[in-house]
């Protein structure tokens, strides 16, 4: 976890060899996608991992012209509880066969479920924490929330 400078540029120091995600933390923005990094002993640093932000979402590549409609996808997705207890909902408006995957905040792969339309995911032997939740269908692009697990609220 790093914060961005008065420039908006970041960076994360003495981190060890091996797979990570950079997800944006900004306060009721959702992120279009997240940036996947691979540390290696021949490639140890990774640069020039951009976002951009507007008045909807968190974006990994720059917005359209607009700034309104995300070019790769409509579709809608509701999720919800989020602060969650011990189950989240998950529903999209296709019927597509989609997987959903949980990632800890140190980018641990945590829970996975296929699931076509809607689902429910069991989140109770989780721990309290801010959790990544990608969604991704039959060629469809990830979508990524974040999603905040309390226990017992």
């Amino acid at each position: 976890r790093t914060n961005s400078d008065a420039s908006g540029n970041y960076s994360f120091g003495n981190l060890p060899i091996g797979n990570y995600f950079i997800y944006v933390d900004e306060p009721n923005y959702p992120m279009n996608s997240v940036i996947s990094v691979s540390l290696t002993t021949l490639s140890p640093t990774s640069s020039n991992n951009n976002y951009y932000v507007d008045s909807i979402k968190v974006w990994v590549t720059p917005p359209s012209s607009n700034g309104i409609s995300e070019t790769t996808s409509n579709r809608e997705i509701l999720i919800c509880p989020n602060p969650a207890d011990n189950h989240l909902a998950v529903v999209l408006e296709s019927e597509t066969n989609y997987e959903a995957r949980v990632f800890s905040p140190e980018g641990k792969l945590v829970l996975t479920k296929a699931f076509s339309g809607h689902c429910s995911l069991d989140l109770s032997t989780l721990q309290d924490g801010v959790y990544a939740l990608q969604i991704s269908g039959e060629s469809q692009p990830t979508i990524s929330r974040k999603v905040i697990v309390v226990h017992g609220r």
